[in-house]
């Protein structure tokens, strides 16, 4: 099978289902089949619940997974 080109990474806000146009973070790219990539998320706002999806962008088309919301923690002093 033909191996497009793909951008990976996330998106993250504090509404349901987040996409591209806001905050992204772990933009990669790649040219082969299924991928394992990692996103380090920062600067978030402390004690705060957001949502953050992964996505694809494969050939200018935008794949979306799951929504899944966390909260993140408090400051540790």
């Amino acid at each position: 099978p033909q191996h497009l080109p793909k951008t990976l990474g996330v998106c993250i806000g504090k509404g349901l289902n987040p996409t591209t146009s806001g905050t992204k973070f772990g933009l990669a790219k790649a040219t082969q089949g299924p991928v394992n990539y990692r996103s380090t998320m920062t600067g978030l706002t402390p004690v705060t619940t957001l949502h953050v999806r992964a996505y694809a962008i494969v050939s200018g088309t935008t794949i979306y997974g799951n929504d899944i919301t966390f909260t993140t923690a408090k400051p540790v002093k």
